[in-house]
């Protein structure tokens, strides 16, 4: 009877603890609270909404949403040059950013489109830039690189021209930290094959153009009022110094 018992136990044992771990995984892929804990959430996907030119949008920027996206044809929405100007508020005045991306490219949280224009400040930003990816659905992303929050508007219009905004950020930390995301985006582009090694003098100069000719510029003129400054400092000192 003992032994009855025993291969009894032997033989429920490992279908008792088979259904216990097949229901810890059913919990675990159902509840997406589980799943965030343990770092398999994959979020909730965001649509976009069709916008057309001069057609103005608003949205809140909040912790519930990481961002709003637009997406619109180049056919119908630029110049006959392929130039848009693109119009961004921030009601609250905290920083947000629009970004544009390429037909084809996908729109995530955690990368970057190939020009952008950020808010800092309750006035309006405006920039004029050119659909020079191709033809077909662009795409906008409003959201906030610095984690910032508030209600924006946001429209964009056939222009006819590129005209020069080349000022000086508040910040040039903030600008160097989005030059670094957008290096990481293309560097990633190449390695994975998104992008062609013959690509490379072109992701250069987009990159100079967006905004490491300003660094560089920046830094340079730091680097010589550190130098400056140092001088300044030398000379009160050798001021206190005994004589020889």
């Amino acid at each position: 009877m003992n032994q009855i018992i025993t291969n009894y136990r032997n033989w429920l044992l490992p279908i008792l603890a088979g259904l216990i771990v097949l229901l810890i995984l059913v919990v675990i892929l159902v509840s997406e609270s589980t799943r965030q804990t343990i770092g398999l959430a994959t979020g909730s996907e965001v649509a976009c909404e069709s916008l057309d030119a001069s057609q103005p949008a608003s949205g809140t920027i909040s912790v519930s949403t990481d961002y709003d996206c637009y997406t619109f044809d180049s056919s119908v929405a630029s110049s006959t040059q392929n130039i848009i100007s693109i119009e961004l508020t921030s009601k609250s005045g905290n920083s947000l950013d629009v970004d544009l991306y390429a037909p084809g490219k996908n729109v995530e949280l955690d990368n970057t489109g190939y020009v952008w224009a950020t808010a800092m400040g309750t006035d309006k930003v405006s920039k004029d830039v050119a659909l020079d990816k191709g033809n077909g659905q662009y795409t906008f992303k409003v959201w906030s690189y610095s984690k910032g929050k508030g209600d924006y508007s946001f429209s964009f219009f056939p222009a006819t021209s590129i005209v020069s905004s080349n000022t000086p950020p508040n910040n040039i930390s903030s600008l160097i930290k989005r030059m670094n995301l957008y290096q990481q985006t293309k560097l990633t582009e190449f390695i994975v094959g998104d992008l062609d090694i013959s690509e490379w003098d072109n992701y250069v100069y987009d990159y100079n153009m967006l905004g490491g000719d300003e660094i560089l510029v920046a830094m340079e003129q730091y680097y010589n009022e550190t130098l400056v400054t140092a001088e300044r400092v030398n000379s009160i000192i050798s001021i206190f110094q005994p004589n020889p």
